[in-house]
C-alpha cells in the first residue's frame, strides 16, 4: 500500500490559528485603545502649553519694542490688553491667526488667554472634534 504524502493544513488547525490570532488581537486593543486616548489628551495639553509660550514670547518682544536685530517689533499680541474679565480670544475663523502661526488650527478650534502679574494664563482651550487632540481635563473647554 501506497503511503500519501499529504502537504498542507487541515481547516480544524487553521480555524484554531485564526482564532488564538482574534483572541490576542482583542487583548491588546482593550490595553493600547486608553493609552491612545491619554497620549491624545497629553498633546491638546502640549499644544495648548506651546501656545501660551508663545503668547508670552510675543508679549515679552513686543515690551522690549524691537527685536534681536534691532528692529521695532510690532505684535497685536503683546500690545493685546486681556484681563480675566475679558480675555482674548483666538478662534480658527478669526484673523489674529494664533492658531495658525503655531501651526495647531486643526486640532484646537478656540483658546482664551489673559495676562496676569506679567505671565500670559489659559483660560479656556477647546479642542476639535475632528482633530488628532482630545479634551483634556486640565483645560476647560471655551
Amino acid at each position: 500500500m501506497k503511503k500519501l504524502n499529504r502537504k498542507g493544513f487541515t481547516l480544524v488547525e487553521l480555524l484554531a490559528v485564526i482564532v488564538i490570532l482574534a483572541i490576542v488581537v482583542g487583548i491588546t486593543m482593550v490595553t493600547i485603545l486608553p493609552t491612545l486616548e491619554n497620549s491624545r489628551k497629553k498633546a491638546f495639553d502640549t499644544a495648548v502649553e506651546t501656545i501660551s509660550n508663545y503668547i508670552q514670547d510675543q508679549r515679552d518682544m513686543s515690551l522690549l519694542s524691537s527685536d534681536l536685530r534691532g528692529d521695532t517689533y510690532n505684535s497685536t499680541i503683546g500690545t493685546a490688553s486681556c484681563s480675566k474679565e475679558e480675555p482674548c480670544t483666538e478662534t480658527k475663523d478669526t484673523g489674529t491667526k494664533v492658531l495658525t502661526i503655531t501651526g495647531y488650527e486643526k486640532n484646537i478650534t478656540t483658546i482664551k488667554w489673559y495676562v496676569d502679574g506679567g505671565v500670559v494664563k489659559i483660560q479656556c482651550a477647546t479642542a476639535n472634534a475632528s482633530g488628532d487632540y482630545r479634551q483634556s481635563s486640565n483645560y476647560n473647554a471655551c
